[in-house]
């Protein structure tokens, strides 16, 4: 596995847009996400195409490949941050240059869709990758990133190893970008973790959004998954059904018989609370995964959530339902 060089004060971040191409559509927030990074200490180049829009994506797929190729290449630039999500990355994967990926191992950081490429480049191209904030949702937040993603963040590219818990709070109000982003979001205290199956897990973390990931199964790009901590996520355009359909397929690939753990991030359109009699959320982890051999729990702050944690791919970590914590054992990058 091939650890990227640590991010270091004066690098330069490179912004690609490998899946939508919104970021032409919010230029107010795109700029106040390249002031924040600027504001870190990083210099900052856009790609030619990270603010392109071609129907519902940034570019062609071979326009997206050759912003991200041109990002390997460039001696400059150290880590490479996604824009936004969105449903293609996967169509990008087949024109990367997987030579210049191994000569010049990078950062290379985003979610939700975004999850196609991270998985694709740790999987095919041996490289830890890292899923945490994007751009225009999470660097470009007012009046600024918030502390426990700033902090995950820098601990993860910076080769800091920390004991994560709960944030002290969470924030599930939308915004529209451009409109009405330019005040602080109310958050609520966060409960903390729900505990399904209790005890420890210790090893490699595998993280992504739960849809992105499984349109990559029966691909070279699906990862192996055994002895992994997984760690998935999803959106609001995974309601219940969608969940239960997809815990289905991965008990059907056997999954569920190779992961040392599981930890879900704090999920949206679910039913939380349920009357006697109900089938709600807790009833669906209870039916497809309270048979399992492996601890697991619920409500993290990953992924569609707000703060979150960056989770790099293929660094040792352990879970502890009891303490609630997710502890990296190793430095994700190069020190």
């Amino acid at each position: 596995m091939m650890k990227p060089r640590a991010l270091q004060p004066g690098d330069t971040v490179a912004i690609v847009s490998p899946s939508a191409g919104i970021a032409s559509l919010v230029p107010r927030r795109f700029q106040r996400g390249l002031a924040y990074l600027e504001k870190l200490g990083y210099r900052v180049k856009v790609m030619p195409h990270a603010l392109g829009r071609v129907g519902h994506r940034a570019g062609t797929y071979e326009e997206q490949a050759e912003d991200l190729n041109r990002a390997f290449a460039d001696p400059e630039v150290s880590m490479i941050l996604t824009t936004i999500g969105g449903y293609t990355s996967n169509g990008v994967l087949r024109h990367l240059d997987w030579d210049l990926v191994h000569r010049h191992p990078k950062i290379v950081m985003g979610y939700s869709d975004t999850t196609s490429l991270l998985t694709g480049l740790h999987t095919a191209g041996g490289l830890v990758t890292f899923y945490g904030p994007a751009l225009l949702p999470t660097f470009a937040e007012f009046p600024e990133m918030l502390p426990y993603s700033h902090d995950s963040f820098l601990d993860a590219v910076t080769g800091r190893t920390r004991t994560w818990g709960p944030s002290p709070a969470w924030t599930e109000e939308k915004t529209s970008w451009d409109e009405t982003d330019d005040r602080p979001r109310t958050t609520t205290p966060n409960p903390g973790w729900q505990v399904l199956r209790p005890g420890k897990a210790r090893g490699p973390i595998l993280a992504g959004n739960l849809t992105i990931l499984m349109s990559l199964a029966g691909t070279p790009y699906f990862p192996d998954v055994s002895g992994t901590v997984l760690c998935i996520e999803d959106d609001h355009t995974c309601p219940m059904p969608y969940w239960d359909n997809h815990f289905n397929h991965l008990r059907d690939m056997g999954v569920f018989d190779r992961i040392a753990g599981l930890l879900i991030g704090r999920t949206q359109e679910v039913p939380r609370d349920t009357a006697p009699g109900d089938y709600g959320w807790r009833e669906l982890l209870q039916e497809q995964l309270g048979h399992c051999n492996f601890p697991v729990a619920w409500d993290a702050d990953f992924g569609h959530t707000d703060p979150m944690l960056t989770l790099p791919l293929g660094v040792e970590a352990e879970m502890d339902t009891e303490r609630q914590t997710l502890a990296m054992l190793e430095p994700a990058v190069v020190l």
